[in-house]
């Protein structure tokens, strides 16, 4: 069990930036590719999907019928099906203890990432993580500590003052304090100003990031908010190398703005902080 204290205090502000598989989770799903040689259907798991996409011709694999096809436990109600299913076999990424200690102190949190799921599936699925005091989550220390933080207040204050039950408290902290995006979802495709078919996942991040900081950026200002420390803690992590090194050079040409960013690259079994 990981314990976490009450670490937040008045004017302290963090904010957590989450990749979803191989950062947080390792989620058992399948995707299916052909063998080009001999036609057969093979099966991987979510947290080789990188490396097969990125190495698919070396390997002799292609898309069964069509990429949507061998993708579709990843995408729309299908993909939100087999999520929540797969989500009750999961193993804990090296991220996991920093979901944690998201949760517990009150701060707020941002996920991007590849899958096509709905943003609702993957809303209800967190929520449920909190609500359920999953793996060192706890939602008493959850309902404590977001008291404290400027941003839930003023979001309560201005818009839902009438909030007083624990489950509508969480309601306003997943749907309106944190961000989703997803790299084939139709709501991030509709909704992310930007974003088209032929980016990159490392733009997508990018861009989804920048999406995120705008947020608490405009949430700050609307709602009047003294930002005390004069900086926000931004922490982001991925599993993907080159997702990190993307977000880095971006960090590097952003410094001394409201923002203080660190990165942590979670692959190959590792954690390690790349920029800070």
């Amino acid at each position: 069990m990981i314990e976490t204290e009450n670490m937040i205090k008045e004017g302290a502000m963090k904010i957590y930036v989450f990749d979803i598989d191989g950062d947080l989770l390792s989620i058992p799903t399948v995707f299916y590719m052909e063998d080009i040689k001999t036609g057969r259907i093979l099966e991987f798991q979510s947290k080789d999907t990188y490396e097969v996409l990125k190495n698919m011709e070396n390997l002799g694999l292609r898309f069964h019928i069509s990429q949507n096809n061998s993708m579709r436990n990843f995408i729309g109600k299908h993909g939100d099906k087999a999520l929540l299913n797969d989500i009750k076999r999961v193993e804990y990424g090296k991220s996991w203890p920093d979901f944690v200690r998201c949760v517990n102190e009150g701060s707020i949190f941002s996920i991007i990432t590849a899958r096509g799921n709905s943003l609702k599936c993957l809303r209800l699925i967190f929520s449920n993580f909190i609500k359920n005091n999953v793996n060192g989550i706890s939602f008493e220390l959850f309902l404590q500590n977001i008291k404290n933080n400027k941003i839930f207040n003023r979001l309560l204050e201005k818009y839902y003052y009438k909030i007083t039950n624990n489950n509508k408290i969480l309601d306003l902290y997943i749907n309106n304090c944190c961000s989703f995006y997803g790299w084939n979802s139709k709501e991030t495709r509709h909704t992310l100003q930007g974003l088209n078919k032929d980016m990159t996942i490392q733009d997508f991040k990018l861009l989804a990031l920048k999406d995120f900081e705008n947020k608490i950026r405009d949430i700050i200002k609307e709602c009047n908010i003294d930002n005390v420390n004069e900086f926000i803690e931004l922490g982001f992590s991925d599993d993907e190398e080159l997702n990190c090194l993307t977000i880095k050079q971006y960090f590097e040409q952003n410094r001394g703005d409201i923002f203080k960013r660190k990165i942590y690259y979670t692959g190959n079994g590792n954690k390690k902080v790349i920029f800070s």
